[in-house]
């Protein structure tokens, strides 16, 4: 009697340190592999720099957090690890991706040009090889080497790449931005409470909706720019080649003269 009970008991033991165990092993594999950036303060360079931004002043970030930086009718956000310089009025984008949320016209510099930027926020996206403009409402003007400057509607993303071999800047045509990667991006250095981050999502879906049907209608008229660009720029070059046939043709008129082969 006392066997089968001792044996019983073991085996309820077995079956209780089995599901203790299949517990902890679910749980274990539930815990998020990806960590969220924290906010921190910024490395600025000089030291304390950014509290008024009176001389040139460098921030970056750390790899695993992202800064927020406020003042009035202006909001800066930098995502993790990257870097930027306030010089000359303006900022010049060094490395990683920007938020930029700002009432008055504030200019961006690159090495492709300068991004103007009023009355909203943009999202500024740079790797080593391109960069990424995203419009989430403001008012944004391009002015990139080699091209006419011109305005990026709301709800619109352009990616803009190294300078041509005619020296003009590479670029895409403007397509509506991906919503679910834009969601991410400001989730990850989202510094609203729950209700203002709602909001802000919802008027962004208004805008993303509003590029997705404009997207035809834009890449028609950019289509059509282009042509003409391209047609004109073949109307140059072929009165240009008329000019030199013509400027030959003279110098050898003008050589049989004074030779006396005519």
């Amino acid at each position: 009697m006392k066997f089968r009970r001792s044996k019983a008991i073991r085996a309820l033991f077995s079956f209780a340190v089995f599901i203790l165990f299949f517990f902890v092993e679910v749980r274990v594999k539930a815990e998020p592999l990806v960590t969220l950036p924290r906010q921190k303060e910024a490395i600025d360079e000089p030291v304390g720099c950014s509290e008024d931004l009176a001389t040139t002043c460098a921030l970056g970030t750390y790899p695993s957090a992202f800064y927020s930086y406020q003042r009035e009718g202006f909001h800066l956000i930098l995502g993790a690890d990257s870097g930027v310089v306030w010089q000359d009025g303006q900022w010049v984008h060094l490395a990683g991706e920007l938020s930029l949320n700002t009432q008055t016209n504030t200019k961006v510099k690159y090495e492709y040009g300068t991004v103007s930027v009023d009355s909203g926020q943009v999202w500024l996206i740079r790797t080593k090889r391109h960069l990424l403009i995203r419009n989430l409402s403001a008012s944004v003007e391009l002015f990139m080497r080699g091209r006419e400057s011109f305005p990026l509607p709301p709800g619109f993303e352009i990616q803009i790449s190294g300078v041509n071999e005619d020296g003009r800047v590479g670029m895409t045509v403007p397509t509506a931005i991906p919503y679910q990667d834009q969601l991410q991006r400001m989730a990850r250095v989202n510094v609203e409470s729950r209700e203002e981050f709602y909001k802000t999502i919802e008027n962004f879906k208004e805008v993303w909706k509003l590029g997705v049907e404009e997207a035809g209608e834009l890449h028609a008229q950019l289509l059509q720019r282009e042509i003409a660009n391209t047609e004109a720029q073949a109307k140059a070059k072929e009165l240009q080649q008329l000019r030199r046939a013509r400027e030959r043709a003279e110098l050898r008129q003008l050589f049989r003269k004074k030779n006396y082969l005519d």
